[in-house]
């Protein structure tokens, strides 16, 4: 499911986005794309995130809103935190898409352990999508200098990695811890 919400999220934000994220834009203009690039790419992300924890259980209709609820959240703090840190580091790319994309994993995979109201869950879970999303924004920021795609097709792989990652870890994580 995370591979697919991956791609929703992208398909979602790339035609709002996509031509603005590849522009030099002043401070202020970025954060604030980041903060609803984030925000939008989140909450699908976290969506389809609830919906597979739905369809598993069949019960708990309120886990949708709540997981996409807490996956804007994620997705808003994780890239105003990684934009943030971009700014600091003077545009060091790999650090800081690791540590955003970590923190945007975190939320959404704590979310998942939130809505199905197991706090010990939400940890492990937590961490798992911390991984992932860390492991994800690494590879975010090596796509484009490894292959010769354009940056809209990077982008799209990237989220289908990260979807993919998040959702794979949180699950793993949860499960085995």
């Amino acid at each position: 499911m995370g591979a697919l919400g991956g791609l929703i999220a992208w398909g979602l934000t790339e035609p709002f986005f996509g031509r603005a994220l590849a522009q030099e834009l002043p401070t202020l203009a970025r954060f604030k794309l980041d903060a609803f690039y984030g925000l939008l790419s989140g909450f699908a992300l976290g969506l389809v995130l609830g919906i597979g924890h739905w369809m598993l259980s069949r019960k708990r209709r309120w886990i949708l809103p709540l997981s996409a609820a807490l996956g804007s959240v994620g997705g808003f703090a994780g890239l105003l935190w990684g934009e943030a840190l971009f700014q600091w580091l003077h545009s060091l790319e790999l650090p800081a898409r690791t540590v955003g994309w970590a923190l945007f994993g975190f939320a959404l995979g704590s979310s998942q352990g939130i809505a199905r109201g197991s706090w010990a869950g939400a940890k492990r879970a937590g961490v798992g999508g911390a991984l992932g999303g860390a492991i994800g924004g690494l590879l975010f920021a090596l796509l484009p200098s490894a292959t010769n795609l354009p940056d809209p097709s990077c982008r799209g792989l990237a989220w289908v990695l990260i979807g993919a990652l998040i959702g794979g870890t949180s699950v793993l994580f949860e499960r085995l811890l």
